[in-house]
């Protein structure tokens, strides 16, 4: 079918921007600190996916829409009834089944980190459950918000070493969205008024196609190629400091196994609950709520400095707000010395053999409260003492406080 492609998107520069519901499913992220990008889960699709820390959003969220071509058109996250489990006990990678709420298909997904890279995969499963593969198509569709903001986003139709992807970019953060299967048409435009969903509600296909969208709200739209498939196919979300960058992360995970690359992954987060002092674990039916809060709670810590745990890997309201920096430090993404002494030290199973649970050191008036290995300190006028070395965790908070 003929397909008419212009340079540029209209409609600039898009409906003002909004974050997604903070009502989240799951997150996760590699133990490893080579792979430097968190994702979150909520309504059956991916949400915010932060990078290069963990107080850094980059994308609103990344779903896939299925229409016939003619008169059918569906949005998993809105039309689908969704069920999430994780790959393994502890373990932040999940298995997401989005049954169509009519019954005429079933999209299943593993989504995990690369945990050399940072890259978010997606293994996908797409499964006709009236008809068959050929009556349907699928269409991957995400908005970037890269560096905390909606507005200012750069995309743009474009190849990295002959492997077509779809691109983004703002200031010194980009992505790239790239598929094992081939796309068959791929467009991006501003939200509201040129992006992909607009045609496919209206059209059920892409007609018209945009090669770049700049300086606004931007969303890219792929229609994958079911039939080359066979249904079955990986998605990767690369990023990097330049386009080119985060294309090169994006085709180098492509080209692993993904098999291979999930067991790492898993291996990983097993051989993390291992280092946890098995004196603190309790034993039966509640041992495995144990491991899985012991995970979420080490997903929220940077990577970059130890004892870093930011409040919340959502942003709480602001579904309804302008996505200003302001608004976001103020619900839940700012990291601050008095909720890290108040919340991690809740939290026995982030104790390591490393920290004894007694040591000391001094704190400013925004830090007195439970060390955060869980001991209690004495105050003394304006500041509080500890009466042992202090760990790691409690250096970086009472840095924190004196700032």
């Amino acid at each position: 079918m003929d397909r008419d492609s212009e340079m540029f998107a209209p409609g600039w520069p898009g409906i003002p921007p909004r974050w997604t519901s903070s009502a989240k499913s799951g997150l996760g992220t590699a133990v490893s600190r080579d792979s430097r990008v968190w994702f979150t889960l909520s309504h059956g699709i991916l949400n915010e996916i932060y990078y290069p820390r963990v107080d850094h959003a980059c994308t609103r969220d990344l779903g896939f829409i299925v229409t016939d071509g003619q008169t059918y058109f569906s949005e998993e996250k809105r039309d689908a009834r969704s069920e999430t489990s994780q790959l393994a006990l502890g373990v932040p990678a999940y298995q997401i089944r989005n049954t169509a709420v009519d019954g005429r298909y079933r999209i299943e997904k593993e989504v995990l980190t690369d945990p050399w890279r940072d890259v978010v995969l997606q293994r996908v499963r797409f499964v006709p459950l009236q008809g068959t593969l050929a009556d349907f198509r699928l269409y991957a569709l995400l908005a970037p918000h890269l560096s905390n903001r909606g507005s200012g986003n750069t995309a743009w139709v474009g190849d990295y070493k002959g492997t077509p992807m779809l691109l983004a970019e703002r200031d010194n953060f980009a992505l790239a969205l790239a598929s094992s299967t081939p796309w068959l048409a791929r467009s991006v435009g501003f939200v509201g008024m040129s992006d992909g969903w607009q045609q496919l509600q209206a059209d059920k296909r892409l007609i018209r196609t945009y090669l770049r969208a700049e300086n606004g709200n931007v969303a890219v739209t792929g229609e994958v190629d079911l039939g080359a498939s066979d249904g079955v196919f990986v998605v990767a979300l690369g990023f990097g400091p330049t386009a080119m960058e985060a294309g090169q992360h994006a085709l180098i995970s492509l080209l692993e196994n993904f098999d291979r690359t999930k067991a790492a992954y898993v291996a990983g987060w097993k051989a993390w609950h291992k280092t946890i002092r098995s004196s603190t674990a309790p034993k039966g039916s509640r041992r495995s709520l144990y491991h899985l809060s012991a995970a979420v709670l080490q997903t929220h810590e940077s990577k970059r400095v130890e004892g870093g745990v930011i409040a919340s890997l959502s942003i709480p309201w602001a579904s309804r707000r302008a996505t200003t920096w302001a608004a976001i430090t103020s619900r839940g993404r700012g990291i601050w010395s008095r909720p890290l002494g108040a919340f991690w030290p809740s939290a026995p199973a982030t104790q390591r053999d490393g920290c004894s649970g007694t040591c000391r050191s001094r704190r400013s008036r925004t830090a007195i409260g439970r060390r955060t290995c869980g001991s209690t300190v004495r105050r003394t006028g304006t500041a509080s003492r500890w009466t042992k070395p202090r760990c790691r965790s409690c250096w970086w908070i009472s840095r924190r406080a004196k700032a």
